[in-house]
């Protein structure tokens, strides 16, 4: 799509003469077209429908988080990747149109399309999600790297208000995210003091260079290493479930019933199958239907009226409730913070 537009817009088609689009073509299929065959031969018709059906055109038309299928969504998501040079996005727009937006270069209308295309595209569709429009940050800060060479003025000392109060939410929602115990961290102080070292940098190189680009640039280096480290990376620890795919390895368990939020991860860590456990009543709910959104439940289940199994997973949050719905007498074989594995006692 990005290309055909950028030759629509430059009007030269003969650019496809010297794109090896057989060859090109050939060589695309021998990589991808293996992988779709095996999947095919094992999964059959579950594959088709899982993958294309739920995974591609549901995705597409039935938004999956509907709070999130709003026109800004995107516009938000970006302006925040691209911080702290996303305050110079609307004063580039306003440039080029002004000064030379019939005058753009060839690598500036395709970078350009390739922004924008992709930015429309997945606008359009109904399940949004922060990964979606990623590939558009690659053109979008050569545009802005461009213009930062050529219009050296633009960030001035103005501007630093803005990448300073950015900076200072960034913080603040760290904060509270931890104070909260929303992610639970240790090292916020990185943060703080990262600012620190980010304003000592921005005086020093901007003695040296003179420049307020490099000195911004070595601010956001070190506090967004900071960042990674005091929240990105224990967030990421306490979203993934690699500690439950641990801990249903080191018990040798192969098939586990686990009730409570139902954490994909685990299946990858482990190898084990794991199973869904819910009422009888939350069954027709769950079942997949036919071009329905429910078709992404596509996890096994049980319910909890009919447990098969002797070994259960749960929260520690579903642990009382879960206790107070079963006959059988439960005993903790193993427990974390955030999981707990239970075996049924012998009568």
């Amino acid at each position: 799509m990005i290309i055909t537009l950028f030759l629509l817009w430059q009007r030269d088609w003969r650019v496809l003469k010297r794109m090896h689009l057989v060859s090109g073509t050939l060589l695309c299929a021998a990589v991808a077209v293996p992988w779709y065959a095996v999947m095919y031969s094992l999964h059959g018709s579950d594959f088709i429908n899982t993958f294309f059906g739920t995974h591609n055109f549901l995705r597409a038309t039935v938004s999956e988080h509907p709070r999130d299928d709003v026109f800004y969504y995107y516009t938000l998501v970006n302006l925040l990747a691209l911080f702290p040079w996303s305050g110079l996005v609307p004063w580039a727009a306003y440039k080029w149109w002004r000064q030379g937006h019939r005058k753009l270069g060839e690598q500036q209308k395709f970078l350009l399309l390739w922004a924008l295309v992709v930015f429309v595209f997945f606008q359009c569709m109904a399940t949004k999600y922060i990964t979606y429009t990623y590939p558009l940050l690659f053109p979008a800060s050569l545009l802005l790297g461009s213009m930062l060479a050529k219009y050296t003025d633009c960030v001035d000392g103005g501007y630093m208000y803005f990448v300073g109060g950015g900076f200072g939410l960034l913080l603040v929602g760290a904060w509270f995210a931890v104070s909260h115990q929303l992610i639970a961290s240790e090292l916020l102080f990185l943060l703080p003091l990262a600012l620190i070292i980010g304003v000592m940098l921005d005086y020093i190189l901007r003695l040296v260079t003179g420049e307020r680009a490099c000195s911004i640039a070595a601010m956001s280096v070190v506090f967004y290493i900071a960042l990674v480290f005091s929240i990105a990376v224990p967030f990421s620890e306490q979203r993934s479930a690699k500690n439950l795919g641990d801990m249903l390895t080191e018990n040798d368990v192969h098939e586990v019933g686990l009730y409570g939020q139902y954490p994909t991860s685990a299946v990858f860590y482990s190898s084990s199958k794991v199973v869904k456990l819910m009422h009888e009543r939350e069954v027709a709910g769950y079942v997949p239907k036919d071009f329905s959104w429910t078709g992404k439940n596509v996890m096994p289940y049980a319910t909890l009226e009919q447990n098969p199994y002797r070994i259960v997973v749960v929260t520690p949050k579903s642990y009382d409730r879960f206790i107070r719905q079963q006959n059988k007498k439960w005993q903790v074989i193993d427990a974390d913070n955030s999981w707990i594995m239970l075996r049924v006692q012998n009568s």
